[in-house]
């Protein structure tokens, strides 16, 4: 059984940096396996020895008719991963213990096939209204959920162990992606990152309709929607994510979205703080990534 990390690194070289830093914060405790899927250009700044494999994007998983999507790289992790629990994390992440992330990779036992960021679950028997009030009935034409628990998935963090259920929850989770970026899937409520389908949403629907067994209502990743404290992050979440871009000026300019200016200036301290504590490695301070597409 291989086990190991794959992370996607791509847009300029502030993506590089932020890749190096997560990849020091884990390396420090434990010598993981690491497999950076690149355009290159991203990483001309730092050093890349500290990684064990670095290929290149394949083409089919990044893109459709010529536009970027790594949304749907997401989606493709078990068809390229070379390893049999593959762990995948968002590159503007930091990690947070000071013990091996190995740990992690010991909650995949017998019973379960995927544990992701997932933070909830919801009853469709009680509610249709998942991400933020996001009406999953409103779709065109309906799903058909074989189970009424969906288990609400951010693609922050994904760790997962290679098995037909896997491979069939990936699967679908992708034709859904496909057809809602052709149209072949509609809705009246557009939920969309820079035009494209969001993978939260595509991997939350297909809880409902394969067979997978999820880890329930574990989040180990800090988001600034929770707006915690350094403390509270170190105590009690195993990364710091900055998820989202500084102002909503730049955002539009460069790729992404902006939540909160205040909480994201509050996560870049928290990212630097940690940063702060990483050995034998020369990190950076957090850089504004920007997206290339």
């Amino acid at each position: 059984m291989t086990k190991g990390i794959c992370l996607l690194c791509f847009g300029d070289s502030s993506f590089g940096k932020l890749t190096y830093n997560l990849v020091a914060s884990i390396k420090q405790y434990g010598d993981i396996n690491v497999t950076i899927f690149t355009d290159n250009d991203s990483l001309i700044d730092v050093d890349k020895s500290i990684f064990d494999n670095i290929l290149e994007i394949p083409k089919d998983t990044f893109y459709l008719k010529n536009r970027g999507h790594p949304n749907r790289f997401k989606m493709c992790l078990y068809d390229i991963t070379p390893y049999d629990y593959t762990m995948y994390l968002d590159v503007d992440s930091i990690y947070t213990k000071n013990v091996s992330i190995e740990y992690l990779f010991d909650l995949l036992n017998s019973d379960l096939d995927i544990v992701a960021q997932n933070e909830k679950i919801v009853n469709l028997d009680e509610t249709t209204k998942i991400f933020h009030g996001y009406d999953v009935s409103v779709f065109e034409p309906k799903f058909k959920f074989t189970k009424s628990l969906l288990h609400q998935i951010h693609g922050q963090f994904l760790l997962f162990k290679k098995n037909e259920r896997t491979r069939m929850f990936f699967d679908v989770s992708k034709e859904i992606y496909d057809k809602m970026d052709s149209n072949e899937i509609v809705n009246y409520c557009q939920w969309s990152w820079f035009g494209r389908p969001i993978e939260e949403l595509t991997m939350t629907i297909a809880t409902g309709l394969v067979d997978i067994n999820i880890y329930n209502n574990f989040a180990p990743v800090s988001v600034q929607s929770q707006n915690l404290e350094y403390d509270e992050i170190i105590n009690n979440k195993w990364f710091i994510s900055i998820c989202g871009s500084s102002t909503k000026e730049l955002a539009e300019k460069i790729g992404g979205y902006c939540q909160d200016e205040m909480c994201f200036k509050k996560y870049v301290d928290h990212y630097n703080r940690r940063v702060i504590d990483i050995k034998n490695f020369k990190c950076y301070n957090y850089v504004e990534k920007v997206y290339k597409l």
